[in-house]
């Protein structure tokens, strides 16, 4: 009777083990993020995979629902829905990278189930079937953040304020999967979700990353679900729909072993532009009351992707990145703004193209096939409620430059800059002259053209608050 005892429990422990490595998954650590091929999200949701040629993306379908992934891209689309990811789709090797971590949201309009990635087994979990409270979604939306908690069945619950940072839900008789719901990655004014159960009570409290939050509950029948909806404490006017502007993410070129363009006197991009973006920072603390951040602070390194990655973990409201221009028509001068889209002509294409070189830099090189052409990951971009900001904002800058340096501008122009992809936010890039132009590289190196540089473009960032945020 014992050999039978010892020999089921092996056989359990066998088909155990079993099932953990079938489920787990082939990953790859890019940058210290964990990663998951195309192939194996469609051998586990069943989907089927192919490439479409002309948008140049990957989709897996599963039935009528069709997941779109694009190199390059922080945003896939899950049914028509544009989804935002702090990290971009990889493409290594002829294959597709997702960060694992992240595609979770994606995947549940794909598969119409909550997926939540476990590290530790490099694995998708399902919940259990006895839970009732089975999924979160978390959604920053332009007015605000949305949360979505998934149920089972029908369920009572209140809100209540926890404090001046903590929004609790309680909710009766619920049983939560606490995988599930602590693995979504916060975004928005969510800084975090714990959750815990005691006497038939279930408590879920959502920690604030910023004071000052009004909130709203609903609850949907079909299917069951608790939606809260958080904003601004503005205005006391109801139809004040706006966020204020309150973070901005300042992105000096280049740097360390990338000196960016060197002009004619051995005038480096990367000093200039540091001292440009140092200057801003002062201002827009100082005047504005605001929390800035750069992406660098002193003569470093920094990848291209990670400059974008640090506005959108910061929830920046606006993201800028200084640059110096550069051509080898050493007549060529002026400062000119741009944000992203197609190239419109060669002189854009060509100013894009040198300010992506930087991603020789980088380590482990992207593959050729990653570097080949930009213009195929900016349809995910123009669908982005942001297209239309970042035009108008590299409007104001331009006009704002006009009337504060003693140079030309050059207007508003549009390139696909690495750089630029994956901000969840408006966000331009700023030339202000052009380095590889004596006279040009000559204000460059003036400490009072720096200051009205930086002056401009904090005036810029002002007119900008107060246009479209609400002034705050």
């Amino acid at each position: 009777m014992i050999k039978r005892v010892i020999l089921l429990i092996g056989l359990l422990f066998c088909l155990t083990l079993g099932l953990k490595a079938q489920n787990r998954l082939a990953t790859k650590r890019i940058e210290g993020v964990q990663y998951v091929s195309a192939q194996e999200l469609a051998k586990l949701t069943g989907a089927e995979i192919f490439f479409e040629l002309y948008l140049q993306k990957l989709v897996l379908k599963l039935g009528q629902r069709r997941l779109r992934l694009t190199p390059l891209s922080s945003v896939v689309v899950a049914d028509d829905q544009p989804l935002n990811m702090p990290y971009p789709v990889r493409w290594i090797r002829g294959q597709i990278w997702v960060p694992a971590k992240y595609i979770g949201p994606a995947l549940f309009i794909l598969t119409q189930e909550d997926l939540a990635w476990d590290p530790s087994h490099s694995a998708f979990l399902r919940p259990p079937p006895s839970v009732n409270i089975s999924g979160l979604e978390i959604k920053p939306k332009e007015n605000g953040t949305l949360i979505t908690l998934r149920l089972t069945k029908p369920l009572d619950y209140e809100v209540k304020e926890g404090g001046p940072d903590e929004i609790i839900l309680l909710i009766r008789g619920g049983k939560p999967w606490k995988k599930g719901l602590t693995s979504i990655p916060t975004q928005g004014v969510i800084g975090g979700v714990t959750v815990s159960s005691e006497n038939s009570l279930c408590r879920i409290s959502f920690k604030l990353n910023r004071p000052n939050i009004k909130y709203k509950s609903y609850y949907r029948s079909t299917p069951p679900r608790i939606i809260l909806s958080l904003w601004e404490r503005g205005s006391s006017a109801p139809s004040q729909k706006e966020n204020p502007l309150d973070v901005v993410v300042i992105d000096p070129g280049h740097g360390g072993k990338d000196p960016g363009a060197i002009g004619p006197g051995g005038t480096k991009e990367k000093d200039v532009v540091l001292k440009i973006a140092l200057r801003l920072k002062e201002l827009l603390r100082t005047r504005l009351k605001l929390k800035v951040i750069l992406t660098r602070e002193k003569d470093e390194f920094l990848p291209l992707s990670r400059r974008t990655q640090i506005a959108n973990e910061n929830n920046a409201d606006l993201f800028l990145s200084i640059h110096a221009n550069a051509s080898r028509k050493r007549k060529i001068r002026g400062f000119e703004v741009f944000f992203l889209d197609y190239a419109k002509n060669d002189d854009a294409r060509a100013i894009a193209a040198a300010e992506n070189s930087a991603i020789r830099f980088e380590s482990p090189l992207p593959s050729p096939q990653e570097l080949s052409d930009l213009d195929f990951i900016l349809l995910d971009m123009i669908q982005n409620e942001y297209h239309k900001e970042s035009s108008e904002l590299a409007g104001i800058m331009v006009k704002r430059l006009s009337s504060k340096l003693r140079i030309k501008g050059r207007g508003v122009d549009q390139a696909g800059f690495y750089v630029l992809n994956g901000a969840f936010m408006p966000a331009v890039l700023i030339e202000v002259a052009f380095i590889s132009n004596p006279e040009d590289e000559k204000l460059l190196k003036q400490t009072w053209f720096q200051k009205k540089a930086a002056e401009a473009l904090y005036e810029g960032i002002k007119e900008f608050k107060e246009r479209y945020k609400g002034g705050g």
